[in-house]
């Protein structure tokens, strides 16, 4: 019981975010915001940065994330507890994130100003979203178990910062507003304290790490 009050508050707070970011979105009341954050992020564009941020962002690419999924799935000892939770929580906010977008049907900023093309509505951000959860559950499933302190740590902190420099790319490229990003960070919370819950009753004696 007390384990899940943390789980609990981080959920309310997800969703309460996302409400609050959904409904300065509807009324158009985000105008001063974005373009100020907009702006001091892109303010740093370089060639060496562009190409930094590229990399970032394909990280949460489907393709991206497809690939990793069909590794833990391959391997005998993660297909089970990790493989399968990472794959279905993969389609299932790939399909809430797509449900969101025709929803709030927010055009993307201006495609003369992004460094990448990209498709679809824009709130709130699949990437953010998409990186937060696949990344948040393979820290809390397959990195949380290592006995190796040291590597658990450093894995865990690196990992953390892909998943704020998936958001900040997404600005950075031209692709999304900041309120986007906020946003899928936002649900993507919520599902990744639900996908946790979720993974805690599986079978973990599948779990193997040496």
């Amino acid at each position: 019981m007390m384990k899940n009050k943390p789980r609990f508050f981080l959920l309310l707070l997800g969703a309460a975010s996302f409400c609050f970011l959904a409904y300065l979105v509807m009324l158009k009341q985000v105008n001063g915001l974005d373009p100020i954050v907009s702006n001091f992020i892109r303010g740093f564009q370089s060639p060496e940065l562009t190409a930094v941020m590229k990399a970032i962002t394909y990280s949460a690419n489907w393709q991206t994330i497809t690939l990793l999924c069909l590794v833990f799935l391959i391997l005998p000892k993660t297909r089970v507890a990790i493989g399968y939770v990472l794959a279905l929580s993969s389609i299932l906010t790939t399909s809430l994130n797509n449900l969101l977008k025709l929803l709030f049907h927010r055009v993307r900023p201006d495609n003369l100003l992004s460094l990448i093309a990209q498709g679809s509505y824009s709130f709130p951000s699949g990437h953010a979203m998409s990186g937060l959860v696949f990344y948040g559950l393979v820290i809390f499933l397959f990195i949380l178990p290592l006995k190796n302190r040291p590597a658990k740590y450093c894995l865990t902190g690196l990992l953390s910062l892909l998943i704020f420099f998936i958001g900040v790319s997404r600005v950075y490229l031209g692709v999304h507003y900041p309120t986007d990003v906020l946003a899928g960070w936002s649900i993507g919370l919520c599902l990744l304290i639900l996908f946790e819950y979720a993974a805690d009753r599986f079978p973990r004696k599948y779990i193997r790490n040496e």
